[in-house]
């Protein structure tokens, strides 16, 4: 198992990082920082982790030339993959004859081994899994999936993203936190040039999942820093690694890890209402 991380300060604070997922900017939604292509470019020669690099905006008819000099440039150096949602990615990485790898990256819709089988008919070679999927989901998808799974472990779950400028739009200069008057549910709600971004207002806590996650040799996990305190983070992420090379428990690991973090797991525990099942 590797881990994968979302950084918000220099990567060589990651030590025990396997890989970095960097969002490029302007063709990135979601993340409270971005990166140049040259920046992307530095990292790449400066480290030995694996790189990569996300492009999930949906993408405009303006932004397609662009999209293709990037991919080009991508293609050519030492990345690992490219997270993206808009499938003008597919398409223009067959148009372009290109060898870089693609991470289906669909948020909510990444919930089954047969959609994961399709993609990676089409080049995808990794698929990122939904927030919103079980436990058992996540086991079966990785027993049944040709493609190599990556799981978010920890970090604040995307609700949902719009184009329209809703923050500045509502007379508001910085990011705000919303109540939903239903379920009391609370939202982080930020925006940037290219739309509004609303996020669970809790830290998402998957540890307690992950000894059985290594017991099934899952591929992949993901650590989000975005809106978490940076010591803390570094922490969960020691925390990590010492569990996966076995130097600390798994009571040790879990308890210190919702010390830190808050013990939400969202569905990883919970079946919804919603999903479609055979009789």
């Amino acid at each position: 198992m590797e881990i994968l991380v979302k950084p918000v300060k220099d990567i060589d604070l990651y030590q025990k990082a396997d890989g970095f997922v960097l969002p490029i900017k302007d063709y990135s939604v979601d993340y409270r920082n971005y990166y140049t292509l040259d920046e992307i470019k530095s990292i790449v020669n400066r480290t030995n982790k694996k790189i990569f690099v996300v492009m999930n905006k949906m993408m405009e008819n303006s932004d397609i030339e662009n999209i293709k000099n990037i991919l080009i440039e991508l293609d050519k150096i030492n990345i690992y993959g490219i997270f993206f949602y808009d499938l003008s990615i597919i398409q223009l990485k067959k148009e372009l004859n290109l060898n870089v790898n693609l991470v289906w990256n669909n948020t909510h819709m990444v919930t089954n081994y047969s959609a994961c089988n399709y993609y990676y008919e089409e080049g995808c070679k990794y698929s990122y899994l939904s927030n919103e999927i079980t436990l058992d989901d996540i086991l079966l998808m990785n027993k049944n999936s040709k493609s190599s799974l990556i799981f978010m472990l920890l970090g604040y779950p995307v609700a949902s993203f719009s184009k329209r400028k809703l923050v500045s739009n509502s007379n508001f200069k910085d990011s705000i936190i919303i109540s939903e008057d239903v379920s009391k549910q609370k939202y982080i709600v930020f925006e940037d040039k290219n739309g509004t971004t609303f996020k669970y207002n809790k830290i998402r806590n998957n540890s307690i999942c992950l000894k059985e996650l290594l017991n099934n040799n899952f591929p992949f996990i993901y650590l989000i820093e975005d809106d978490i305190d940076h010591d803390k983070f570094i922490d969960g992420l020691n925390l990590t690694s010492d569990f996966i090379n076995n130097t600390i428990d798994n009571n040790k690991y879990v308890s210190s890890m919702k010390e830190l973090f808050g013990s939400d797991t969202g569905f990883l525990y919970r079946k919804t209402i919603y999903k479609v099942t055979k009789k």
